[in-house]
This record gives C-alpha cells, structure tokens and sequence, in this order.
C-alpha cells in the first residue's frame, strides 16, 4: 500500500519498507520507554508477516520517514476483549504540527474499515483533545500500566466503499 495523502507526502505500509524497522523501534523506545529496544524489534517483527494485522504505516517525504500508525490487536484491555487498536502514533519532533499525526490517523482508519472493523479503540495519557478533534469519543477512564488513561473509540463508516 502506498497512497499519496498530499502533494510530497505518502504513506506506506512497513511492510514494503522493512529496512525502516530499526528507526521505527527507536522512535518507539524514545517516545514512550515501554520496553527494552530488542523488545520493541521483536514486536515491530510481526508486524512485517503477511496478516492483516497488526501493521504499522510510515509517513513518507521522499525517502524519509516522518511518524508511524499502527492497528493492533489486543486480547484484552479496559475490558474490552479481542479488539483491535490504534497503537504508536508518533510524529518526529521536527515534523509535528504539520497534519502528518492526522494524515497517519486518517490512513489508519482507512485500512481499518477495508478489514470490516466496526470500530477501533485507543488509549492516551495526554492527548484525548486532539483525537477528539479528529472524531474519537472518550468512552472510559482506566488505569494501565500504573498510569491513568482515557480509552477512545471511533465507529468506522460501513458505507465506505471496500
């Protein structure tokens, strides 16, 4: 998948850009310090196998990456069983405030309602504000991970063409 979002700028699935891996686990490791950077390798592997999830997708101005997106799928969190997620959305610093977070957004979505999903979900510690602005609904508080989040979901368009 390769769609150009706006004139200079594409996003692409990992999987066609493998060798990015290794900046994406970085970034990763860099913006939210989760887990150990092979752990996060490990990870972002399975995103690269022929399933339809989960997947990452890059931001691309010419050969560089700008951010990432990606759907996964998690067995269970905030009570919610077996659904699939928005997950690592992150800009690079000298990027931001230019729309790429919500071109991601927007892409991801997309890729979404072509797999049939009838929502998504994502959960943020500082930013419900600005997926609000993009159309996710605040549905719940919950505590992960010690911290406090707000889990958002966002009904998909089932009359968007598959």
């Amino acid at each position: 998948m390769i769609e150009t979002v706006r004139s200079g700028l594409q996003i692409v699935d990992l999987r066609a850009r493998p060798e990015l891996l290794d900046q994406v686990a970085h970034w990763h490791q860099q913006a939210w310090q989760k887990q150990d950077i092979s752990g996060i390798r490990e990870r972002l592997q399975l995103h690269l196998c022929e399933e339809p999830l989960p997947t990452t997708l890059l931001a691309m101005e010419a050969s560089a990456a700008l951010g990432s997106a990606s759907l996964v799928r998690y067995q269970k969190l905030g009570g919610y069983e077996a659904s699939v997620w928005l997950a690592n959305v992150f800009v690079c610093a000298e990027y931001r405030r230019r729309g790429i977070g919500a071109d991601l957004v927007a892409a991801a979505v997309a890729r979404a309602s072509e797999f049939g999903l009838p929502q998504l979900y994502l959960y943020t510690h500082d930013h419900e504000r600005y997926y609000t602005e993009l159309g996710w609904q605040a549905i719940k508080q919950h505590s992960f991970a010690g911290r406090s989040i707000t889990i958002m979901r966002l009904v998909l368009d089932q009359s968007m063409p598959r």
